[in-house]
């Protein structure tokens, strides 16, 4: 099966993440629609995507065969009591928020049951993320498959266990954010020495993503393939701000 219409609730980072996906691949824009109670955020999809329909009511975004719900925690259920008219049998649900459960969000829309989450990536901008979902027992295969399919454009998009989801939120999603950086500053640093631009984009590409196959395939081992290892002093305490910091906001999104 595939989705006669899209409609994202929600007009923030995250829909534009996806619709630039979406885009990259050529994919029609001409069937998707966006509510989204900011006129910013609304002006700011207008521009970017002028084939997207921007909706000044949420009904007809909430009418859609394949509804994204591309909001905040804080703000999902009173979203789904107002959806909860609006959608019919025909209709899909997938939510983009952590915290809240699929349970949670059947027992706000009265027993529906066909949704989904997701746990996007900002690396969806550029069609490499990784972006585990979980389903509802309720939804078949054709509909599950219609999700994945969908999903794909942006990269990768494992199934998991929903109790696994905020796990995935902590590590995969925030992951960027941990290293973004420690990207700038090697690049400032690269420059510094006297690497031009192109010099040290090109080498921090290939030797990022190389190291993280050297990692996983060695282990702390791979310490031993290099002789200097300028950070050494500072590693237990920059590993212990990771572990603090991430620890909190993961028992934030589980209690």
């Amino acid at each position: 099966m595939k989705f006669q219409n899209i409609g994202f609730i929600g007009g923030g980072r995250i829909c534009r993440i996806f619709l630039t996906a979406l885009k990259n691949k050529g994919f029609s824009m001409q069937n998707i629609s966006v509510y989204d109670c900011s006129r910013q955020a609304c002006e700011t999809i207008k521009t970017n995507f002028p084939e997207v329909k921007i909706e000044s009511n949420l009904n007809d975004v909430a009418t859609s065969n394949f509804v994204i719900l591309a909001i905040h925690p804080q703000v999902m259920m009173e979203t789904l009591e107002s959806i909860k008219p609006f959608i019919s049998s025909k209709t899909i649900i997938l939510s983009l928020a952590p915290k809240i459960t699929i349970e949670a969000m059947k027992t706000k829309l009265g027993g529906f049951s066909k949704i989904a989450r997701c746990n996007p990536n900002a690396t969806s901008i550029i069609n490499e993320g990784f972006n585990p979902v979980c389903f509802s027992t309720e939804l078949n295969t054709d509909e599950k498959e219609a999700i994945l399919e969908f999903l794909k454009l942006l990269g990768k998009s494992p199934e998991v266990e929903e109790s696994k989801l905020e796990s995935y939120a902590v590590v995969s999603a925030m992951a960027p954010t941990y290293f973004w950086f420690l990207y700038d500053e090697l690049y400032k640093i690269s420059l510094s020495f006297g690497l031009s631009s192109d010099e040290a984009k090109d080498m921090l590409k290939n030797v990022i993503q190389a190291s993280v196959d050297v990692y996983l395939e060695y282990g702390m081992d791979s310490y031993n393939l290099i002789p200097a290892r300028p950070l050494k002093d500072s590693e237990e305490e920059i590993r212990n701000i990771l572990r603090t910091n991430l620890t909190k906001v993961f028992d934030k999104l589980k209690n």
